[in-house]
């Protein structure tokens, strides 16, 4: 019992994160993009969301596309204005969230009380266990041909939800870790 208390206690005091996977391509020479400094949004919503959850509000999305502005700004890039003919890149960025399986057990008794919110129905014997996955992806173009692609995702938690601040704080760095190439 000792150990799990220890492990615990050092667990909370490593500051537990759930852990982030990210990446990267691109099809441009190292260096081939230091000149540039401006952006467009590719499509007409910065953001797009692919939202399987339900959980994505349209103040997370704001939030998301000024965190993403914020750090193309410390990259040196900056928004095109309305009156400017055209900028250097485009930018698309895509959040996706969805639900998965991680395991499920029989388990022998029977929840017949609807707050039973992890079993598959009501009056089942079958307990799941599920996540919630938000992967951000952020391409840019030029000339309308894709050259660069960061991707990362995470496992989502209710507080993520409710204040995505600190899961945002961690994810747009990481998003943006090889950019510009």
């Amino acid at each position: 019992m000792w150990r799990s208390l220890l492990f615990l206690s050092v667990l909370l005091a490593a500051g537990c994160q759930t852990p982030m996977y990210s990446g990267s391509q691109c099809v441009l020479e190292p260096g081939s993009m230091m000149s540039m400094q401006s952006y467009a949004w590719k499509n007409s919503d910065p953001i797009e969301v692919i939202d399987r959850t339900g959980f994505v509000s349209p103040m997370v999305v704001r939030r998301l596309k000024s965190a993403v502005e914020r750090e193309l700004a410390t990259k040196g890039f900056r928004p095109v204005r309305p009156n400017e003919d055209s900028a250097d890149i485009d930018l698309a960025v895509t959040l996706r969230t969805s639900r998965e399986l991680v395991s499920y057990e029989m388990d022998s008794q029977v929840c017949a009380d609807s707050a039973c919110w992890e079993r598959a129905n009501t009056g089942d014997n079958m307990r799941m266990e599920t996540r919630t996955v938000g992967f951000l992806a952020a391409d840019v173009y030029l000339d309308d041909a894709p050259v660069w692609r960061g991707w990362v995702e995470t496992s989502l938690f209710r507080e993520d939800r409710d204040d995505p601040s600190e899961v945002m704080g961690r994810a747009i760095p990481k998003l943006f870790e090889t950019f510009p190439p």
